[in-house]
């Protein structure tokens, strides 16, 4: 994760410098790095740690500021409104792009409104249950969400996440029905579980995994093609003892985190052929994703047209 750090650092750096409403020497005072969901969720620990060390490579503070609520509307609004200075940037998941589609009054429009720097991470998601839900497996939960349709309850970092999304996939592909209880963030709804007023929730690995090792929540299902050292016990979609279980193949989904920030309009002209900024872009992509991400699964810088395209 270190070499994905000092890549976005540099990258924020091409980014702005490709403003020409931006003074030469940018920056010269804090950077703003607004969270949409509440502290303490992987979003805000990824915003912080990739902001700590672009706080590093610029030598400028990154001032975080957390504005959760609306399924992080609320906050990616405020990137959209602020200053097109290169001094305010955002982090988005994958429910920015489900909010066009999941909110027609949207107060932005979520290609036209943002440059997108990079991907942050790519995650996959783990299905955990309390230890008070008769069900161990996928199987079980099956058997156990058609025996009491519309009883059992599952939560959410907020509407249209990959959380809920995935979830929703695998109610319709196996016929249960559950209740959906979204929330602002993962830790809230992480909170929710391990105290027992939620029976089920899909988050990431990483914030999960420590209270399945720990006893307070049991595993289900990772959906990761390959193995996660993380989650190395737990069963995936791809298992055979999970296909022979679930009468449906489940969906194989991953959570997706990318830094963006308000578009302008020199920010949206396309560079010249042979223009310093296209040439930093492209010598970027080539050097640091191939040479320092490919490597990493988990880590995923990519260039600012790859990242937009990932919200589409």
């Amino acid at each position: 994760m270190k070499c994905l750090y000092r890549a976005l650092a540099a990258f924020a750096l091409v980014l702005a410098g490709a403003d020409s409403a931006l003074a030469q020497g940018w920056p010269n005072r804090p950077i703003r790095m607004v969270v949409p969901y509440t502290p303490g969720g992987y979003t805000d620990l990824m915003a912080r740690l990739v902001g700590q060390k672009i706080s590093d490579a610029l030598g400028q503070p990154i001032v975080f500021e957390n504005k959760p609520g609306a399924n992080a509307i609320i906050g990616t609004d405020a990137v959209a409104k602020a200053a097109p200075d290169g001094y305010t940037f955002g982090t988005v998941i994958a429910a920015h792009a489900a909010n066009a589609t999941l909110n027609p009054k949207l107060p932005y429009d979520t290609l036209k409104d943002f440059t997108y720097v990079s991907l942050m991470s790519v995650a996959p998601l783990i299905m955990i249950a309390h230890p008070s839900v008769p069900a161990n497996n996928v199987k079980e939960l099956i058997a156990l969400a058609k025996a009491k349709p519309g009883e059992l309850n599952f939560a959410s970092s907020g509407i249209g996440a990959a959380a809920h999304l995935t979830m929703e996939m695998f109610m319709s592909r196996t016929g249960i029905k559950m209740q959906h209880i979204p929330y602002k963030g993962t830790a809230g709804a992480l909170q929710d579980t391990v105290g027992g007023q939620i029976n089920v929730m899909f988050d990431i690995v990483g914030p999960l995994m420590p209270q399945v090792r720990s006893g307070n929540a049991k595993a289900i299902v990772v959906t990761a093609k390959e193995r996660i050292p993380a989650a190395a016990t737990c069963r995936r979609w791809r298992n055979r003892a999970c296909r022979i279980s679930c009468p449906a193949p489940g969906p194989e989904s991953s959570r997706r985190r990318a830094l963006l920030r308000r578009s302008s309009t020199a920010s949206r002209r396309r560079p010249r052929r042979h223009s310093p900024i296209r040439h930093c872009r492209q010598s970027w992509s080539n050097r640091v994703l191939c040479r320092w991400a490919a490597p990493r699964k988990n880590s995923a810088p990519s260039s600012p047209r790859r990242s937009r395209d990932g919200e589409r």
